[in-house]
This record gives structure tokens, C-alpha cells and sequence, in this order.
């Protein structure tokens, strides 16, 4: 639906820690209209956008080709995409395309998708977290993780914001009901 949107603030502050992660200068490839970068998003990571490749297709088929062959490709280090409609043959593909290239792949998919099942290596479930403040604010639930036996319901949780002063996304502890782990900087757990 047309009031989906992913979680793009932090999808960029990820992709900015696996890109500034790599030493050889790899570029960041943003595939589908729903993922590309707006200003409010991405004040912290403006970098980012100076390394960044845009692919504007939202035929489905176009997207999986596009995130195949960049994933594929030596000279990128992460892929931002939008992963809506993508079923199990789909997301093998990509999972063994990430692993011949050694890209990251950051997919955001509409919640409506939750159930459908895929290759990837985790699954979260963020969602913006309103806050009396201006800092950007999420939920960020890991909902699966492979190897892991953790179902739905014990899934981990975290409230993470992204600091206007530092320009660094961390876990909030004190907005997580004493349910997350101690505060440490999100850069450690998520990229």
C-alpha cells in the first residue's frame, strides 16, 4: 500500500557503518522509489550519499534483477531495496548473489509481508517510535535470526534513537521498560 514506508534514517545510518566498514571504497546501491533518500532521512549520514548509486525501477522483475547483479558486483558494499513481494525462490537468490559479493543487503518490506517466509539471515520489524523530542526515534524488533531458536512472541526489542549531536543511532534504555539490553551504541548490534 501506498502508506508504507521503511524505516529509511536508519536503514542509512546501517548501510553508513558497513560502508565506512570496508577500506576499498566500495559504493552503496539504493534500488526502488519507496528506498530512496529524502533530506529529513538522511541528515545524518550525507556522506553516504556522495558513494551512493540510484536505481529508480519499481517493476518487480527490474528490482531482483537490479539487486542481483548489484550484490554481485565487487564494487559495492551494501544494497538498500525495496524487498516487497519477495517469496522464498527470490530471496535465495539474493542471499547467494550477497554471498558471491560480500555486499550487505538491507531489504525493507511492507509489515503486510511479515508472514512470508525468506533466506534472509534476520528479520526485524522497526517501526518509528514517537518521543517529546526532535531526535528520530525507533522500535526495533529482531523477530528472527538463523540458529536461533527464538520465536515471535520472546523476540528482543530495543528502542533506538539517532543523536542530532553525535549523528550516531544508539539503544535508549530508559524508553525500553527495562526490557533491552544495556545502552551501547547501535553501530555494535546492527552493522
Amino acid at each position: 500500500g501506498q502508506g508504507w514506508a521503511p524505516p529509511l534514517g536508519l536503514m542509512g545510518h546501517i548501510a553508513s557503518r558497513a560502508i565506512h566498514a570496508v577500506s576499498d571504497h566500495r559504493w552503496a546501491v539504493w534500488i526502488g522509489a519507496r528506498v530512496q533518500p529524502h533530506g529529513m532521512a538522511f541528515g545524518a549520514v550525507p556522506e553516504l550519499l556522495g558513494r551512493s548509486l540510484f536505481v529508480l525501477s519499481d517493476r518487480f522483475a527490474e528490482r531482483v534483477w537490479a539487486i542481483d547483479l548489484a550484490l554481485r558486483s565487487p564494487g559495492v558494499g551494501v544494497v538498500i531495496a525495496d524487498g516487497s513481494g519477495l517469496g522464498m525462490r527470490d530471496s535465495r537468490r539474493l542471499q547467494l548473489a550477497a554471498s558471491s559479493g560480500g555486499a550487505l543487503c538491507l531489504l525493507g518490506r511492507p509489515w503486510r509481508e511479515h508472514g512470508e517466509i525468506s533466506a534472509a539471515w534476520t528479520r526485524w520489524r522497526v517501526r518509528p517510535e514517537a518521543t517529546p523530542t526532535t531526535s528520530p526515534h525507533w522500535s526495533v524488533q529482531l523477530l528472527r535470526c538463523k540458529g536461533s531458536q527464538t520465536s515471535e512472541k520472546e523476540a528482543r526489542q530495543w528502542i533506538v534513537r539517532r543523536d542530532h549531536e553525535t549523528n550516531d543511532v544508539g539503544v535508549v534504555p530508559e524508553l525500553c521498560g527495562g526490557a533491552c539490553a544495556p545502552a551501547r551504541p547501535a553501530r555494535r548490534a546492527f552493522g
